[in-house]
């Protein structure tokens, strides 16, 4: 995208990407230009804070167990022993 304007920039695309990829780049539009929100979604002002993230964490339903079979498989791993610990093994 040329930053000056709302196009993309053709020469700068086609350099990048195969054919086939460009014509599909080329052919998706490009929205104007406007400024970006970070909204929080498990807070309802919409607001993210650490007592936000904190109250999400102590739901239940926020952590979601791994499987056992996944644990077991990684356990078997033979790996070092810092990604061991890293991972929590």
């Amino acid at each position: 995208m040329i930053p000056s304007h709302n196009g993309w920039d053709t020469t700068r695309v086609r350099e990048v990407f195969i054919l086939v990829d460009v014509e599909q780049i080329l052919q998706c539009p490009i929205a104007n230009r406007c400024s970006n929100l970070l909204v929080c979604g498990n807070h309802s002002s919409g607001t993210y804070s650490t007592r936000s993230g904190y109250a999400w964490l102590m739901k239940p339903e926020a952590l979601v167990p791994s499987p056992p079979k996944l644990w077991h498989t990684l356990v078997k791993l033979k790996t070092l022993l810092k990604i061991r610990i890293f991972i929590g093994l």
